[in-house]
């Protein structure tokens, strides 16, 4: 051991994602360095894409890294910086949230002592995510010893049940552009193309699926054809550059979804991550759906079931997508179309804790 390099980190899982969560105090503090250090802890780039040499899985939802520390800031105890890596790409995207990811941290906390804990019930976890200013409240059931290790809760997408996390986010409106609607409307069209653009939790492309040919029914291969991945490419750098996002081809912002009818669920998500189908859907971006089917006049309420209040602010989301389907709960004033927050129910697992072995 001792001829090699070895940086402690923790594999980890949140939602449907997977990654590996490091401490802050472990890695180099200079940032240049540190993406350097992740991308070859990860394998990336690899021309082969399978990242057998490397911790990385070999798709978007397998390459995510969060670097973690205790926070001295005032009702805060958690600050998580996320990246977003890919696996052939050198590239470390550092603009969004991952809302499935997230879901890991107030796990990793816990197990490394960062928090103190509830020993009979519920501990509830504040997060900085230091991406997107956004606040992040997460509920972890606990005992004695820490993390309770069995449950209940499922989620499609993902094998075997576990304990349940609620995660409730606020600051969520305006993450990256300032604006609920970034192009100052709510719906637009382009090339043919009727969408709307969206900003809570992130930048989302909202697309009616009847202008690119997608209803209920689409098979996954022509959902993954070239035929949608260049309209997707030509929306997406129309929008990035109407909105200010940079190097576009190099970040996972803005997302995008196609949507149409849904037999089961409040409306259907196809959703990309941008750059491939996405195998189930992403917290962050059914949060902006659900906001978006919530708001009148946009391309969501038009194609959405009409929906009921929980109570007078409360509105519960059900999106088809896939592999199954996604819940939100989000917390409005529809009257002022103010967003207040938004919550979800996940899982996550540790899967692994020691050293990675710098090659």
């Amino acid at each position: 051991m001792s001829n090699f390099n070895s940086v402690p980190c923790t594999l980890v899982r949140g939602g449907t994602s997977k990654g590996v969560m490091f401490l802050e105090s472990d890695l180099p503090s200079n940032l240049d360095a540190k993406c350097d250090l992740v991308l070859k802890i990860m394998g990336a780039p690899d021309s082969y894409r399978n990242q057998v040499q490397g911790l990385g899985g070999g798709k978007s939802t397998n390459n995510k890294v969060g670097i973690i520390k205790k926070s001295t800031l005032e009702n805060i105890d958690i600050e998580y910086l996320f990246m977003q890596l890919m696996p052939d790409s050198n590239v470390v995207d550092m603009k969004p949230n991952c809302g499935n990811f997230i879901s890991a941290v107030p796990v990793y906390s816990i197990f490394k002592g960062l928090v103190p804990f509830n020993h009979n019930g519920v501990t509830t976890v504040r997060i900085l995510n230091t991406n997107t200013n956004q606040v992040v409240h997460a509920k972890v059931l606990t005992n004695e010893s820490g993390l309770v290790p069995s449950g209940n809760t499922l989620l499609s997408g993902v094998t075997g049940a576990f304990p349940e996390i609620i995660l409730e986010f606020f600051n969520v409106v305006g993450s990256k552009t300032g604006k609920l609607f970034p192009l100052d409307c709510k719906r637009s069209n382009y090339l043919g193309i009727d969408f709307t653009v969206i900003d809570v939790s992130v930048p989302m492309i909202i697309i009616d699926g009847k202008s690119v040919g997608v209803d209920a029914n689409t098979s996954i291969e022509f959902l993954q054809s070239e035929e949608i991945m260049t309209k997707i490419r030509k929306l997406r750098a129309y929008v990035g550059e109407v909105i200010g996002v940079q190097n576009i081809s190099e970040s996972v912002i803005p997302k995008v979804s196609i949507v149409t009818v849904s037999d089961s669920c409040d409306i259907k998500s196809y959703y990309y991550d941008p750059f491939s189908l996405h195998d189930s859907h992403a917290v962050t971006g059914a949060m902006a759906l659900a906001s978006c089917c919530l708001i009148p006049d946009t391309i969501a309420t038009k194609i959405s079931k009409p929906l009921s209040s929980i109570n007078h602010l409360d509105y519960r989301v059900r999106i088809e997508h896939v592999s199954g389907s996604i819940e939100a709960i989000i917390k409005i004033n529809r009257d002022t179309e103010n967003i207040i927050s938004g919550s979800f129910v996940r899982t996550a697992s540790i899967l692994m804790d020691g050293v990675a072995i710098v090659n």
